[in-house]
């Protein structure tokens, strides 16, 4: 499982490094540990909650807790609501930037 999610804001400051959870969603961990990130629906419709990946894409679900259902992402963003680290990925990060 991936363990480590980096944090960035729109500036490229490293805001926060936090564990992930596990099947739970990026979303939540990172509110979970203090993060602030905007959120609505928390249904993978309203698109508040996405973020761009500058790193680790390839170890994101994008759609494993939903589907996104009227919103379109980049190749290199995800709705934070709905997606999650893949299973069996060791020891790798995935890097956001919070695109709100």
């Amino acid at each position: 499982m991936v363990n480590k999610l980096k944090v960035y804001d729109k500036k490229g400051n490293l805001e926060q490094e936090i564990e992930l959870g596990g099947k739970r969603s990026l979303l939540d961990d990172m509110l979970d540990n203090g993060i602030n990130v905007f959120f609505g629906c928390m249904g993978g419709s309203c698109s508040a909650c996405k973020c761009k990946v500058t790193k680790g894409i390839e170890h994101i679900d994008k759609e494993a807790l939903g589907p996104q259902v009227y919103t379109d992402v980049a190749d290199d963003e995800v709705l934070s609501c709905i997606a999650r680290a893949k299973e069996g990925v060791d020891e790798e990060e995935i890097e956001l930037e919070k695109c709100l």
